[in-house]
């Protein structure tokens, strides 16, 4: 699955790709990274893999947050 995260008129998945609306575009929020990798843990447990197309800054905030995600925290 395709992720691209950006500024869209809203959030939806469409035609293998998952457009994720940012609220406040171009900056994350904590719950918008948690939202998506959320959704990537729902996809990876479904046997399906993601590929985030996004700004380096958005993709580096979600980076950086996926330590603390991963430890259950």
């Amino acid at each position: 699955m395709l992720i691209k995260i950006g500024q869209f008129d809203i959030t939806e998945c469409w035609d293998g790709v998952f457009y994720k609306k940012l609220s406040r575009y171009p900056q994350i929020t904590a719950w918008e990274i948690q939202t998506v990798l959320d959704f990537i843990r729902y996809e990876e447990l479904n046997g399906r893999t993601c590929d985030l197309e996004a700004d380096q800054e958005i993709i580096d905030a979600i980076e950086a947050y996926r330590l603390t995600y991963n430890k259950g925290i």
